[in-house]
């Protein structure tokens, strides 16, 4: 188990350069796998996260997508990586694929590296240092895949010149719809460079080098941006991007610091052996309390844990467990009715925005533009002609509104009428 308490990760240049074929879940999925096994590289041949951490730090929070994960994870072992596309560090090529394998089992993933991948993701002569919770921000993958190629270099303001044809290739932007140039900057180096300005801890430009009117290569100017001030405040107020204190603040492991387990060790076993962990402290203080422990208790819990001892769980703990399997039911059917309510309410509101003419319409912006909501607003743009506000900041301000305005009052019978004819 590594330091996943900080979200920085550092990533050998050759990783980013050769990998910009990868889909955008499958580039944030191969950084989180190699955070979370980065200090166990070299001696630890499988590594181990639970899946729902990796739903969380891929920005699945309400999801139990599985089929999606195997997927991801099936994308990684595909894709071959390649040493070393621009050149740095001097290696001499070599090439083999991101993930060696992975198994999903008992709410853990279990994933492996070849060994002499893993040796040069340990040791990389040349690394980026990408910030996870800055990951996660991203939608587009040419945007994060640009954002990796560029954040390593942020010290020397510049990554130098690249030819188009290398960094077609380092972005993944192979296909001929890109062979154009008009095209590669509209759909890929632009966009890209807005959402990294917009979302991310650095700022671009770009520079070109031409020959005979002709752009050749490129270079990108890099910043630091204002943006990483909010980007850390958020890191640590979003517990998905900080999975080793979500741990530590867990009652079980309160109780191992308390017997004397190291921090590492105690970590170590919540991730891999949650369930004997507690039994087994559980185990120890019974037996402690009857004066049956001669030593000291922890090293009766790790004899206990290491032997894979099989404990009978205390009456009182199992049940604890049924009340809370109980009211994890009742948690879940009441999400459940919630769903279906906003489901009906959002079918309302779309049967009544589909009745309303065009002179409807117009009737009620002309309110919305005399409420107290548009008063705030520092510019209202409305185009009557064609019935639209001009700017974006007016209509999303005017979606809530409206929806609070035609949607028609909560009717009981005509929901269950409507439940019943869902099932």
């Amino acid at each position: 188990m590594n330091e996943l308490s900080s979200p920085n990760l550092k990533k050998h240049a050759a990783a980013i350069h050769c990998s910009g074929e990868l889909s955008l879940v499958e580039r944030k999925l191969s950084n989180i796998l190699l955070l979370n096994s980065y200090e166990e590289l070299l001696f630890k041949d499988v590594h181990t996260i639970p899946t729902k951490h990796l739903f969380a730090m891929l920005g699945w929070e309400d999801s139990n997508n599985v089929e999606g994960l195997k997927s991801t994870l099936k994308g990684l072992m595909s894709t071959v990586i390649e040493f070393n596309l621009m050149g740095d560090g001097g290696e001499v090529w070599e090439a083999m694929t991101l993930l060696s394998s992975a198994k999903i089992a008992d709410g853990y993933c279990r994933y492996s590296y070849a060994k002499d991948l893993a040796a040069k993701f340990y040791k990389p002569e040349i690394f980026a240092v990408i910030n996870l919770s800055v990951q996660k921000q991203f939608k587009s993958n040419y945007a994060l895949t640009l954002y990796e190629n560029c954040v390593r270099f942020i010290k020397v303001g510049s990554t130098g010149w690249w030819s188009l044809d290398t960094f077609r290739k380092v972005m993944g932007a192979n296909s001929e719809t890109y062979h154009e140039f008009k095209r590669l900057s509209s759909f890929v180096i632009k966009k890209a460079m807005d959402e990294i300005n917009q979302v991310s801890d650095i700022r671009l430009k770009v520079e070109y080098k031409k020959e005979s009117r002709k752009v050749v290569a490129l270079r990108f100017l890099i910043t630091a941006s204002s943006q990483q001030v909010l980007i850390d405040r958020d890191a640590k107020a979003n517990n998905t991007d900080n999975v080793i204190e979500e741990l530590k603040g867990n009652e079980l492991f309160k109780r191992l610091r308390e017997h004397g387990i190291g921090e590492r060790l105690a970590l170590s076993w919540m991730i891999e052996e949650p369930e004997l962990a507690a039994k087994a402290v559980d185990y120890t203080e019974l037996m402690d309390a009857k004066g049956n422990i001669k030593g000291n208790t922890a090293g009766y819990i790790r004899r206990l844990i290491e032997s894979k001892a099989e404990l009978e769980e205390p009456l009182y703990k199992t049940n604890k467990k049924k009340s809370e399997r109980e009211e994890s039911v009742r948690r879940k059917v009441e999400s459940d009715n919630k769903k279906q309510l906003e489901e009906f309410r959002k079918l309302k509101f779309k049967e009544a925005s589909q009745n309303l003419s065009f002179n409807d319409l117009i009737e009620l912006k002309d309110q919305f533009l005399m409420s107290a909501e548009a008063v705030s607003l520092t510019q209202t743009n409305f185009d009557r002609d064609k019935g639209k506000f001009v700017d974006k900041v007016t209509q999303l301000t005017f979606m809530p509104w409206l929806k609070k305005k035609i949607t028609p009052e909560f009717d009981q019978k005509e929901f269950e009428l409507w439940l019943q004819k869902k099932v």
